[in-house]
């Protein structure tokens, strides 16, 4: 139901046009840091230029949050408010659309993913624990994917009687 198209890291023309020409949905990834802020920002300047404000629709995940909770949660509140601030000078500079920087249902919250350095250690993906995979982060970052495209997956559409596809 879903097309995925890792445009792999950085910026370059396959990149630019997956999102600018092909994807219903942009999903920005990346991790605090000025060469993630300085591509973010070439890339909403972009889509500012490219799409009406009613026809953006995009996800930002934030990568390598750290699992130790005080850390983590700092490390996000800081990743949210540059995010906020990028937003407001590339896809808002006018400031009629401004959202609150804490609304997690806005493009600008970042989708936080935690940093499970256990996928750094396998040599295969089949040797990684499903609850791994099945996790809060990556739960909420699919539910974002979803909600922006739209619509709802066949297979996770429930029948008449209630029991999903």
């Amino acid at each position: 139901n879903y097309i995925f198209l890792d445009a792999r890291a950085g910026l370059h023309d396959l990149g630019g046009l997956s999102l600018n020409t092909l994807s219903h949905v942009d999903i920005l990834v990346g991790r605090p840091g000025r060469a993630t802020l300085d591509g973010f920002r070439l890339v909403l300047d972009a889509i500012g230029r490219l799409r009406t404000p009613n026809n953006i629709r995009l996800v930002i995940a934030q990568t390598f949050v750290p699992l130790v909770p005080g850390e983590g949660r700092a490390a996000q509140e800081d990743f949210r408010s540059e995010v906020w601030d990028l937003f407001g000078e590339t896809l808002d500079a006018d400031n009629t659309n401004r959202l609150p920087l804490n609304d997690d249902t806005s493009f600008h919250y970042p989708c936080p993913i935690p940093a499970y350095e256990v996928l750094g250690r396998v040599d295969r993906l089949t040797d990684i624990d499903a609850s791994v995979l099945d996790a809060e982060g990556y739960s909420r970052l699919a539910a974002r994917i979803v909600e922006r495209c739209g619509r709802t997956p066949a297979i996770l559409e429930e029948n008449d009687d209630g029991s999903a596809n």
